[in-house]
């Protein structure tokens, strides 16, 4: 059973994440979405759990169980969970790294010696092909070819069924390609898992927060954990239990989604997590389900046969994509009272829709 063992601690998501709820769990607060009481906690598509942290900030003593398809994420909790100072260590070695080395170097701005391939390995015209590691350990040591060097790292190894060093050094690596790469997208390819770029590279302070991976631990302690498909969690679901569904979100004909997290987000995938949340409530479990309207009724259409659901509707910006430099009329770009540069990122209003078999 939680139990938050430091109530002036406030725990907080571990990294930035495309589609987290850290900006939204006060919009849904405002229209009552979450039951004022359950008996256990579910969270079949984890990410970086939001709504997690709010109940365990709450300090309601519940006991939890938290999934995600992707086991490259789960394996940073269960790395806190089981190994939560060789965890820290090691994180700490990777930040140590990439903070002490320049953005990008003089010489990487300037060479024609190297050209990027679209998999971002660099090619040398009279060397041949250099991986990202030899890359680092050259003149073009920098911020960029240590996170592909990391990124290189990750993506070779197999990770799976490996002894606990592994499974920290894995666990750490993704942690930190997560926190420098680009918007916090997972993106996938055909060749392999997580093709995500390196982001702007402007970290200017530690990222590894000590104290908040401990809590976490506290946490993950009287947690269960799994990977596997969210299906597979029904059998844990019970009698009162909050089962707080986040999948990815549905794409529509004018609205499409960035981030790839390997599962199908078509309207056959979502008609199955409809489903899901059907059984749940079959099990008198308290459901609450949230996604992104498209305009044309998809989920109110899905529901209409089942009174017990209830469907509100919030107003919200989606906020993607690099920030530019803000110009005013001349073209010119916008400082502010500082001198500072202002960044202009692309703001696409939104309507989110909160489905609940409870009042």
């Amino acid at each position: 059973m939680i139990q938050n063992l430091k109530k002036d601690v406030r725990v907080k998501t571990l990294y930035k994440w495309a589609g987290a709820k850290n900006r939204m769990i006060k919009k849904y607060e405002n229209i009552n979405a979450f039951p004022d009481s359950f008996v256990n906690y579910h969270e079949p598509f984890f990410g970086a759990g939001a709504v997690y942290t709010k109940y365990w900030n709450k300090g309601d003593g519940k006991e939890c169980y938290i999934n995600d398809s992707n086991r490259f994420v789960m394996g940073i909790y269960r790395a806190i969970q089981g190994n939560v100072f060789d965890f820290v260590n090691s994180a700490k070695e990777l930040q140590e790294e990439y903070l002490s080395s320049p953005k990008v170097t003089k010489e990487m701005k300037s060479s024609t010696e190297y050209q990027v391939t679209r998999d971002r390995m660099f090619v040398c015209k009279r060397r041949g092909y250099l991986t990202w590691e030899e890359i680092y350990n050259t003149k073009y040591r920098g911020r960029e070819s240590f996170y592909y060097k990391v990124r290189d790292r990750f993506r070779q190894e197999d990770y799976s069924d490996t002894p606990s060093v592994k499974m920290v050094q894995s666990a750490s690596d993704i942690y930190f390609l997560i926190n420098t790469c680009f918007n916090g997208v997972w993106q996938d390819s055909s060749r392999s898992h997580f093709s995500t770029p390196v982001g702007l590279m402007n970290q200017a302070s530690k990222f590894v927060n000590e104290e908040n991976i401990l809590e976490w631990h506290n946490a993950l302690s009287k947690t269960k954990i799994s990977d596997g498909d969210y299906k597979d969690t029904i059998e844990n679901v019970g009698k009162g239990d909050f089962v707080f569904l986040d999948p990815p979100y549905r794409s529509g004909k004018d609205v499409t989604t960035h981030a790839d997290y390997g599962t199908a987000s078509d309207d056959v995938f979502q008609h199955e997590v409809i489903k899901f949340a059907l059984e749940c409530d079959q099990r008198a479990a308290k459901v609450m389900l949230a996604n992104r309207d498209c305009g044309d009724d998809f989920f109110k259409k899905a529901f209409e046969e089942y009174p017990q659901f209830n469907i509100k509707y919030i107003d919200t910006n989606y906020t993607m994509g690099t920030a530019r430099n803000k110009k005013d009329a001349d073209g010119n770009k916008v400082k502010d009272t500082r001198g500072n540069i202002v960044k202009d990122k692309k703001i696409t209003k939104a309507r989110e829709v909160v489905i609940r078999n409870y009042e």
